[in-house]
């Protein structure tokens, strides 16, 4: 029975995060094509560039938040674990966006994106845990 209850929140942090990576891949490049922080002084990139790779963003950060140990189940987790995995799954997957984007040799994408997209995922990531862990707590 706990191995099934854990099996099931696992999946539902899963889902959350593929939420809220999407959540926060798209408001960076909103955030960045809008030149509402920092001005764009040319052709903003078209939104086909950021749907595009969308797919590809979520699966590397699944990768990144697996290998952070963001995965690993357990009622006893104290929040600056869950702070410290988070922050390395987030800093993980952008390097492995920005690794993508290099090889690949994407014709523009703003380093700035990339930031707005780590500060986003971290700050999303951190909430949907949060939110996922009071909901739970209160259920039980």
């Amino acid at each position: 029975m706990i191995r099934r209850v854990n099996q099931t929140v696992l999946w539902i942090l899963v889902a959350l995060d593929g939420l809220v990576t999407v959540v926060a891949w798209l408001t960076a490049y909103q955030v960045r094509v809008s030149g509402w922080l920092v001005p764009l002084f040319h052709q903003p990139p078209s939104w086909e560039l950021c749907w595009r790779l969308l797919p590809v963003v979520v699966l590397l950060a699944f990768v990144a938040f697996r290998w952070a140990g963001l995965y690993e189940v357990h009622r006893l987790r104290r929040f600056r674990e869950e702070l410290a995995g988070a922050l390395q799954g987030t800093i993980l997957t952008v390097l492995l966006v920005l690794a993508l984007l290099f090889f690949t040799k994407q014709e523009y994408y703003s380093r700035l994106t990339l930031g707005y997209f780590g500060v986003f995922l971290l700050g999303l990531v951190i909430l949907s845990r949060r939110l996922a862990w009071s909901l739970l707590r209160h259920l039980r």
